[in-house]
């Protein structure tokens, strides 16, 4: 036994099947669901065509006149200019014109001319308005004149009748809406022509019709032309008087203009620009001068202030002639001292020299001192003059920007001026253009391919209804049969319980019939040992004992997600197949609420039951029943026996239910453990501790999927050894014929092995 709630070989702790997996779309489950639904779906296509019978023989045979219109699309601009005017259909698609086309204007004036009105009176209502609708309506079998003249409807009250003139408008409505529902408009491809159908039981009426309708609109279109070209001429005449007062008083602003910048300048802007070009020359020559006077009375300047300068070795000075003539005296005087050198200093002639010498040099400098004021005064000279041609500069710049701003405003007058003369002749050509035109206005379409009398009726129409409900009653039958198999969330399939679950199923047992008894199925059991039931069970038997590496489970738990599911009768035929194999098994009900194996126990008041062993009044043999004709041991609850003062839950979580378990298992090669729903309450993961693996029993096309899952994730949370799913009460002849995978004993060739 598994005492120890320890993972077991059988289950696993790891993520269940995804939802995506149990209903995943393959093309084999396409076409089981299609199989299966064949004959929903063929209903429904019949009752599609017939609905389309129906329709079809109601429908009056229609005629199609057709007719073909060019649009030419003439531009006659008459300003030149988009804002000006533009005829209707200039520039237009032909989606517009087909719009104009359907428009209630045009098509009232085709009602007024045939008047349609009277006709439609006279036939009492269209052929083409035919519905549907109109076969479950009573009023088209049943006049409300016949309903009143027999009492059942009384005459309308005074408010509902309309006034005649709006009686008119609502028949004269009606009849456009008419026309507008019997007319198609389609353009030619890669053209400018549209082809215009009418469609009435009336051949005659519909060739007169279409040709109606393009009557109408090429004399709108000459209407509105005429029109256009009278508003485009009125308007252009308006326009030119405003064009030519412009321009009277554009010339106007020019010449005054013109007399203000002559009399605020006196002289031209070329003069002056001339001026100021010569006087910038003079400046720069003037600003060069001054510079070169300014370096030369730098450098003299700086020399004459130097003392121990040689005034010889600055050019200005050397260049000098009265500095020439005085540095040549003074170099003779050097020369003559240089030959009395044998003299004493103080030898007349020599003191003599020295005093000339000094006199010379003295003039010298005195020459240097006149050469430096001359050239300070000639540079404030130059200084002086290069202000003036500044100024005169900047007064010229004055004048000149003056000049240029008048200028500036008397181009923009005449440019304006020219402008408006430009603007004006051309609305003068314009509006000469334009009254020319009045005597050639043209329609901008024409009629290619009048309308003729069909001469024989559209036959198509009955043809796509027939096949257009027909495809619908399909279209239906199959959404019905796949809408219902996906709301259907219960398991079909073994592949589908596998999927989902992430857990192998150990057997299909198969339904044997409806309403039956525990008792009659242990006899069906019992009378075909071959039959699918049979070997249904022994498949569960073997998956069981071979499905782990580890040893054979002797404790074996059967449990479900709601009553209901065939779990005690699927634990009975376990526990009556290894009676059958020589092997002891003995069954406890542990379903002490239901106490589903009841009716399997002697109703003996007196005799103990499960009960009474765990209080250790009884001993097993004492409570044990054992079936007379298959010999099954079944430990259960006795009516008489039950203990309102203990819960189920409290008696399989007792230690003498575990004590009672491991004795069992013990005596006997196998215990069944039969356990209440998961769902309902909480015995079955109590007892899973208990247990060496659990079979999860799962209704065929009847649990809820999201059942069995919430179910299997409650054994979970108590790491349960959940060896496997049971599906069980699975319908084979339904399995049989509808393409469920995973069913292969119930499938020819293999069910001939069956009896």
């Amino acid at each position: 036994m598994n005492l120890h709630g320890q993972p077991h070989a059988y289950g696993t702790t790891g993520e269940y099947g995804t939802e995506a997996a149990r209903t995943g779309v393959s093309l084999r489950w396409l076409a089981a669901t299609a199989w299966r639904g064949r004959w929903i779906m063929l209903a429904a296509t019949v009752v599609g065509a017939v609905l389309g019978l129906i329709v079809v023989s109601q429908m009056t045979p229609t005629y199609t006149a057709t007719a073909r219109m060019l649009f030419t699309g003439n531009d006659r601009n008459v300003a030149g200019i988009r804002e000006v005017v533009l005829s209707d259909t200039v520039g237009k698609q032909l989606n517009n014109e087909i719009e104009i086309l359907t428009s209630t204007r045009l098509l009232g004036e085709v009602v007024d001319r045939l008047d349609v009105v009277a006709y439609l009176d006279a036939r009492g209502r269209s052929a083409s308005s035919f519905r549907l609708a109109d076969l479950l309506d009573w009023r088209t079998y049943v006049s409300a004149d016949t309903l009143s003249g027999i009492g059942i409807l009384g005459p309308p009250p005074p408010s509902a009748l309309a006034e005649p003139k709006e009686a008119e408008r609502r028949k004269r409505l009606r009849a456009v809406e008419t026309l507008r529902a019997g007319l198609k408009l389609a353009p030619v491809p890669d053209s400018r022509v549209i082809q215009i159908s009418f469609t009435s039981d009336d051949a005659s009426v519909a060739a007169h019709i279409v040709n109606a309708i393009t009557r109408a609109y090429i004399e709108g279109q000459l209407t509105a032309e005429v029109e256009a070209t009278r508003q485009a001429s009125e308007w252009l005449g308006d326009r030119i008087h405003d064009l030519r007062v412009r321009v009277e008083n554009a010339e106007l602003k020019v010449e005054a203009a013109r007399a203000k910048l002559a009399a605020e300048a006196g002289q031209t802007a070329e003069i002056t620009t001339q001026q100021l070009r010569a006087t910038n020359a003079a400046l720069a020559a003037v600003r060069a001068e001054r510079a070169q006077v300014h370096v030369r009375y730098r450098a003299v300047s700086t020399a004459f202030a130097n003392a121990d300068t040689d005034l010889g070795s600055v050019g200005i000075f050397r260049d000098a002639p009265v500095i020439q003539s005085l540095r040549a005296k003074e170099s003779d005087l050097l020369d003559r001292d240089a030959a009395l050198e044998a003299f004493a200093r103080d030898n007349p002639n020599r003191v003599r020299i020295r005093a000339e010498l000094d006199r010379v040099r003295a003039s010298i400098r005195d020459e240097a001192q006149r050469i430096v004021a001359a050239l300070a005064s000639d540079l404030e000279v130059v200084r002086e003059r290069e202000a003036a041609l500044q100024e005169q500069v900047a007064d010229l710049e004055t004048i000149g920007q003056a000049q240029r701003r008048g200028e500036v405003e008397l181009r923009q007058f005449e440019r304006e001026a020219q402008a408006s003369r430009v603007l004006y002749e051309n609305f003068l050509a314009r509006l000469e253009e334009t009254q020319q035109q009045e005597t050639l206005i043209s329609p901008d379409a024409r009629v290619l391919s009048p309308a003729e009398t069909p001469t024989a009726p559209r036959g198509a129409g009955k043809k796509r209804v027939m096949i257009l409900a027909t495809l619908l009653g399909a279209a239906a039958g199959i959404g019905i049969v796949f809408l219902l198999d996906r709301l259907n969330d219960t398991f079909r399939s073994i592949r589908q319980v596998e999927d989902a679950t992430g857990l192998p199923v150990l057997a299909a047992l198969p339904s044997i019939g409806n309403g039956m008894q525990r008792t009659e199925v242990i006899q069906q059991l019992y009378d075909r040992p071959n039959g699918r039931l049979a070997e249904a069970v022994r498949n569960l038997r073997t998956s069981l004992l071979f499905g782990s590496a580890n040893a054979a489970p002797k404790v074996i738990v059967f449990t479900s997600s709601v009553p209901g599911e065939g779990k005690s009768t699927s634990s009975l035929l376990l526990a009556l197949t290894s009676q059958q194999m020589g092997r002891s098994a003995i069954i406890v009900d542990c379903d002490m609420r239901l106490q589903a194996l009841s009716a399997l126990v002697k109703h003996d008041e007196n005799r103990p039951g499960l009960l009474a062993v765990l209080q250790g009044t009884a001993t097993v043999d004492e409570a044990v029943d054992v079936d007379p004709h298959t010999g099954l041991m079944i430990l259960a609850v006795r009516p008489g026996e039950t203990d309102r003062t203990l819960s189920a839950a409290d008696i399989v979580a007792s230690r003498y239910f575990a004590d009672l378990v491991n004795h069992l298992a013990k005596v006997f090669d196998l215990v069944v453990l039969d356990t209440p729903p998961v769902l309902a309450v909480a015995d079955a993961r109590i007892a899973a501790s208990l247990a060496d693996a659990i079979v999860y029993a799962v209704r065929w096309d009847d649990t809820p999927g999201e059942a069995v899952m919430e179910g299997l994730r409650e054994l979970r949370s108590v790491y349960a050894p959940i060896a496997g799913i049971a599906l069980t009460m699975v319908d084979g002849e339904e399995v049989a014929t509808s393409a469920y995978e995973g069913y292969g004993p119930y499938h020819t060739p293999a069910g001939d092995y069956f009896s």
